[in-house]
């Protein structure tokens, strides 16, 4: 039960972190078809060889972190994945250990 809990607390966080991310790197983003859902332009096109993306081909769930791009090919298979590639491609630091120690010290 603990493990559950403890697990969906992860989540949440991640999900708030997904969101601060992308306000964070300035990226622009548009909204998709679901309520949870945006478009972004895709920074991994170039690095997959593809042109700079101007045209929001990566679509992102800000719920449950997928999120794949329709030109390139990109895809991520949930949030801890979404979040750690974004940090890596904006060049923003990103220590999810330091992060939920500081969340499991804030919950005692």
């Amino acid at each position: 039960m603990r493990g559950d809990v403890c697990n969906r607390l992860l989540e949440l966080l991640l999900e708030m972190l997904l969101e601060k991310l992308i306000d964070k790197t300035g990226a622009e983003w548009k909204k998709g078809r679901k309520p949870d859902e945006i478009k972004l332009c895709c920074p991994f096109c170039f690095e997959n060889r593809f042109s700079t993306d101007v045209h929001w081909h990566l679509g992102l769930n800000l719920r449950t972190g997928l999120a794949h791009c329709f030109r390139c090919g990109w895809s991520s298979n949930g949030l801890r994945s979404t979040v750690r590639e974004l940090c890596r491609v904006y060049e923003i630091r990103f220590d999810l250990h330091i992060l939920l120690r500081r969340e499991e010290r804030d919950l005692d």
